[in-house]
């Protein structure tokens, strides 16, 4: 695996992890990593030397918020530098200013397998 084309997914819906695991399939220039929670995330990090390209977010989820995950990523030196992207299946404008702030674009989460394939593209163009 080339270090600089991971992409981490985290989001506690398995069936939406899965998802996107099935649609990166044919995806031959990044690897995707899911994790099931941001603590999850941020314990891999300081674990792990920064290898993401990109790292995508859902907005819900327990422990910790995705918009509070990004604040703590953004406002790490070692992290700031990784691109993110929220994943929602909300139009909140408070949502979408909040990721704003921190450097980070809000995406409706794909639904079905067809949308997480045709999103892929989109994903990938905010990866290093």
């Amino acid at each position: 695996m080339n270090p600089s084309k991971l992409v981490i997914y985290v989001d506690d819906d398995h069936e939406d992890r899965m998802i996107m695991e099935d649609a990166f399939l044919n995806v031959k220039t990044h690897h995707l990593m899911t994790l099931p929670h941001g603590n999850k995330l941020l314990d891999y990090l300081k674990e792990t030397p920064p290898e993401a390209s990109l790292i995508i977010l859902d907005i819900n989820m327990p422990f910790m918020s995705g918009l509070d995950v990004l604040r703590l990523l953004k406002s790490d030196a070692r992290y700031k530098g990784i691109p993110v992207v929220m994943f929602t299946t909300s139009s909140s404008t408070a949502d979408a200013q909040k990721a704003k702030e921190y450097g980070a674009d809000l995406v409706v989460k794909p639904a079905t397998y067809r949308e997480a394939v045709s999103a892929i593209s989109g994903l990938l163009a905010h990866s290093l």
